[in-house]
């Protein structure tokens, strides 16, 4: 599987007896756009006025991005207008543009004629943009009134040259304390694997390539598409937590000393799909995610249950932290105390340095969740629950998958999947209630794919999944590693601040 949509096909497993909540959603925003099509169809219905080349329409172009200029933080990354060259012909041609979306065009406001906040806003959005994007230049998901914001950051991403053994879907990573080797979960490999920073070589931990739930020896061991990652730190010999989530269990591997084959072991989880507190394999997972561990506990984003877990390692007991699984699933994050709060499909987790908050990036949401792990209350840092591309204080989402804390402990890293970017959310921009919380771009365009090393808005990504803050990091310079799942990479995402550059 090679492909985005074969991607989310492998990483959303079956909830067998459960119904499908992601259909309801996808009628409904299918339906919107449909219906925002046949709105402009009926408003450009009839034969157009002629116009002249010097009303301002541009011929239609792909959007390629500016030279970032760091000093210039308005910088949209994308080709300006340029009026002089416009071609009257191509707009009439265009199918359901209506003629408001003319003077849209004309004024630089592609993307902004039905605003986020609104009721199918950005179904209704994404339907408008894409007659945009034929006559103005601007890319899928256009959002002309967000500017591509570097906050005081500058932003590199680099592609790591692999050898060795494929990574065939590449997922939540882990990294040793000197930063010599980068543990992979590979999803679709059924394996982890170990990536030599230096060289680039990949080898095969454990896992045999094959569907199975054996404990074992190296590849005597098999999972099924472990898709979360976490490394006990301090441990030695080194041990890993693995969210084996097609077999709905944890396991730990222990690497050898020496040298020696790793073994791995069932920490918790009978195997079954449901929810059950308890001790070792007496408790129940559905799709276990994204796992951040302290040298006592686990935290687990439990994506089938909708809630966030915890297994303590000295007597393998699983207790429900927050969230609980309902159905019908609650319309939208829901913030409260422990039960009383509500996720939909959570995927990656982090722990502050202190261990006491949480992250969340609550993905069926599309929003960024925070847990104060002493009450255990739950907020929403960011996030509308509805998908969108918006920057600032009311920002929004497009299925945020995974984030990682800055060494400097005042920013979350995040990885936005089907907006293609890499973005910063900034602890300590929220309002008085600890939400709103300021999110900016950090690499990436919305919505256009590729595989492009480069600088901020000139980088590409095809469909990143996963994130972890690399050991060298430091306040001024923060170095991460980002599962590109469907380009099958490791990308390095360098951020420093600007004032630090040569």
């Amino acid at each position: 599987m090679s492909t985005a949509a074969e991607w989310h096909s492998a990483a959303q497993l079956p909830r067998p007896g459960r119904p499908r909540r992601r259909a309801l959603v996808a009628l409904a925003t299918g339906g919107a756009c449909v219906l925002a099509t046949l709105t402009f169809a009926f408003l450009s219905r009839g034969p157009s006025p002629q116009r002249s080349a010097a009303d301002g329409v541009v011929k239609p172009t792909a959007p390629v991005p500016q030279p970032y200029d760091y000093d210039d933080d308005a910088e949209y990354g994308v080709e300006k207008f340029d009026t002089a060259a416009a071609n009257t012909a191509d707009y009439e041609a265009a199918p359901a543009c209506g003629h408001c979306m003319w003077a849209r065009c004309r004024t630089n406001r592609c993307g902004q004629w039905f605003p986020d906040n609104q009721p199918d806003g950005y179904a209704r959005n994404f339907c408008m943009c894409g007659c945009c994007r034929r006559q103005c230049g601007f890319p899928r998901f256009c959002h002309a009134g967000v500017p591509y914001i570097s906050e005081g950051w500058r932003t590199r991403v680099t592609t790591l040259a692999l050898s060795g053994s494929p990574l065939l879907l590449p997922a939540q990573t882990a990294v040793s304390d000197d930063g010599a080797t980068l543990y992979v979960a590979d999803e679709l490999g059924h394996s982890v694997r170990s990536v030599d920073m230096a060289t680039g070589e990949v080898r095969t931990l454990a896992g045999t390539g094959e569907m199975g739930a054996e404990d074992g020896t190296g590849t005597a061991a098999t999972f099924r598409n472990p898709r979360g990652l976490a490394r006990i730190p301090g441990s030695s010999p080194a041990k890993l937590v693995v969210a084996d989530t097609g077999n709905n269990r944890l396991r730990l591997l222990t690497l050898g000393d020496g040298g020696g084959a790793p073994s791995v072991t069932t920490l918790a989880g009978s195997g079954e799909e449901d929810i059950a507190d308890g001790f070792g394999t007496n408790s129940a997972f559905a799709f276990p995610k994204g796992l951040a561990a302290t040298d006592a506990f686990v935290l687990v984003a439990d994506s089938g249950n909708d809630a966030i877990r915890m297994v303590t390692f000295d007597d393998r007991l699983t207790t429900t932290v927050a969230g609980e699984y309902e159905q019908p699933p609650h319309d939208g994050p829901l913030d409260g105390l422990g039960s009383a709060a509500r996720f939909s499909q959570p995927t990656g987790i982090a722990l502050s340095a202190d261990e006491s908050r949480a992250f969340v990036a609550d993905a069926g949401n599309n929003a960024i969740r925070a847990i104060d792990m002493v009450s255990f209350e739950v907020t929403t840092l960011a996030g509308t629950g509805k998908h969108g591309v918006a920057e600032g204080h009311d920002s929004s989402f497009f299925v945020p998958s995974d984030l990682a804390l800055h060494a400097d402990g005042e920013h979350l890293q995040l990885v936005d999947s089907k907006n293609r970017l890499v973005r910063m959310l900034d602890l300590r921009r929220c309002d008085s209630a600890g939400r709103k919380c300021y999110t900016s771009a950090s690499a990436g365009f919305p919505g256009v794919p590729g595989a492009a090393d480069g600088v901020g808005p000139a980088a590409r990504f095809g469909l990143a999944n996963a994130i972890s803050a690399l050991p060298d990091s430091n306040v001024d310079e923060a170095r991460f590693a980002v599962s590109d799942g469907e380009l099958k990479s490791i990308r390095l995402v360098t951020i420093s601040r600007k004032d630090e550059r040569a």
